[in-house]
């Protein structure tokens, strides 16, 4: 693991913790963009999961271990 992917998996694991923060409120809209599509979501909740595991690898990438982009 070079210096550079080191500082970009932490700059990445700020916005998902920083993410993680905005969705546990229901209060702030979400939108999930694929492909040119555009929708809201009613529940901001449902992504938690998501917003973990992306978390729990890039922590994994971190400390050398096995993850999903290996």
């Amino acid at each position: 693991m070079t210096k550079i992917d080191r500082q970009e998996a932490k700059r990445e694991l700020a916005e998902w913790k920083a993410l993680l923060g905005l969705v546990e409120c229901n209060q702030f809209g979400c939108e999930i963009h694929i492909r040119g599509f555009v929708k809201g979501l009613c529940v901001n909740k449902k992504l938690i999961p998501v917003i973990n595991h992306n978390i729990k690898e890039i922590e994994k990438f971190l400390k050398g271990e096995k993850n999903k982009w290996e």
